[in-house]
């Protein structure tokens, strides 16, 4: 599929996704959005999709970015900013009260979590559209989990702008938010682990520490077996649960310095600092036979059993070359899948 089919799907369904998307922002109890009139909300939903779909077709988010910034200044105005020969000025009184009815006259971190509301809405009408197209289903979806983080990104970076334009001397409330909105960028948001970025990243300051101190350095590539057929059997919903499972399961089996990302869409990957090719195989054995005997719970209350295939990969030092690494990882991972799956292979 290419990424124009997406885009025209979007488009000719834009009415009925623009009024579920307001319906669900309405439903959104304790928000700004519950109190909105339908018609005021339809029109954002109606002029942030615009700015998805541009966002889609030219890979620029510039559309969203002017959109929530002109947001930003209507309400500036509300505040009392007006414009001057030197500049802004701002009508007398606390600057506190100022940050908190801008918060409430337009809050940029509910603009986000609007763009959340939206994922599960497309993901209803790329899934009806494409259910029996396997791989165009799975690009779709892709397609759109990789502008939604990129809507973050941009929303982040507003957010991070305005308020601190408004107020410098609430450092630590700024810091906090800075926080959290810099982890929406790294991080993956089914399952809150790091993300492919994150990863790149981390692997690249992890090879050149080995470098340095002649350290080892292991990755391990993890693969839900047959999830398609989990999907295929319990639905999309289940399977987001399946991955979210694994991932706790992942993350608590790991150490503190371990790194742990979501590498696909069923798959994680774990860098392992200090850590020999044949310890890893070793924690990867473990992991793989935890994860063999948990039961997880359906959404609708069934029981789902599910393994996963591992490749097991590293090297030492100077010898350490990240690329080739990598792709011996994920030669030892279809080797497991090759061999029949639930069992880890180490290259």
């Amino acid at each position: 599929m290419v990424e124009s089919d997406f885009i025209s799907l979007l488009a000719q369904n834009k009415e009925s996704v623009v009024n579920t998307w307001a319906g669900a922002l309405k439903d959104m109890k304790g928000s700004s959005f519950e109190s909105r009139p339908n018609e005021e909300l339809i029109e954002l939903c109606n002029q942030l999709l615009n700015g998805f779909l541009e966002a889609l077709e030219t890979n620029s988010y510039a559309a969203i970015r002017r959109i929530v910034t002109d947001g930003v200044n209507r309400a500036k105005l509300v505040l009392g900013f007006t414009p001057g020969k030197g500049g802004p000025t701002q009508r007398p009184y606390s600057l506190t009260n100022a940050l908190d009815r801008l918060i409430e006259t337009f809050n940029l971190s509910e603009v986000l979590k609007a763009f959340q509301a939206l994922r599960p809405i497309v993901l209803k009408v790329i899934k009806e559209e494409y259910r029996q197209d396997r791989p165009q289903l799975t690009e779709a979806w892709g397609t759109m989990d990789e502008c939604m983080g990129m809507v973050a990104l941009q929303l982040s970076d507003i957010y991070q702008g305005e308020v601190s334009q408004l107020i410098s001397g609430h450092l630590k409330h700024i810091e906090s938010l800075n926080s959290r909105l810099s982890r929406l960028s790294i991080t993956d948001g089914l399952t809150g682990l790091y993300n492919h970025k994150y990863f790149q990243y981390t692997l690249d300051k992890e090879a050149r520490r080995s470098h340095r101190y002649s350290g080892s350095l292991s990755l391990i590539l993890f693969d839900v077996d047959n999830f398609s057929r989990v999907n295929e059997s319990w639905g999309y919903e289940t399977g987001d649960i399946v991955l979210q499972a694994v991932a706790g399961t992942l993350s608590r089996s790991l150490r503190d310095v371990d790194t742990l990302a979501r590498y696909g869409s069923e798959e994680f990957i774990a860098i392992l600092p200090e850590t020999s090719k044949e310890d890893a195989a070793l924690t990867a054995e473990r992991i793989r036979r935890e994860l063999e005997k948990q039961t997880i719970t359906s959404v609708t209350g069934g029981e789902v059993k599910v393994t996963v295939s591992a490749g097991v990969a590293g090297d030492q030092g100077p010898a350490l070359d990240k690329q080739k690494v990598v792709l011996e990882v994920e030669a030892a991972l279809t080797r497991a899948k090759e061999e029949g799956r639930n069992r880890v292979c180490a290259v």
